[in-house]
């Protein structure tokens, strides 16, 4: 489980059944629209996790689709 710090206190809380992993480097994590987003990989698949700090829930959205991948020899 994952937890998150709520700031000006020293309340830390946890994000029950959180099974994704997370960054560690800054780089690797976008905030947008109050959320932070970054890539990982579950059950042998790249998912993006969606966090949102407010709600303190998350959310899996589904990696964009950009077509048959072909390869030519």
């Amino acid at each position: 489980m994952e937890k998150v710090h709520t700031v000006g206190t020293e309340t830390w809380r946890r994000i029950p059944d959180f099974p994704y992993g997370v960054p560690f480097d800054d780089e690797l994590a976008k905030f947008v629209c109050g959320t932070v987003n970054w890539l990982t990989r579950y059950d042998s698949d790249y998912v993006i996790v969606s966090l949102d700090l407010e709600k303190e829930s998350y959310r899996k959205l589904l990696m964009p689709y950009y077509g048959e991948v072909v390869v030519k020899n």
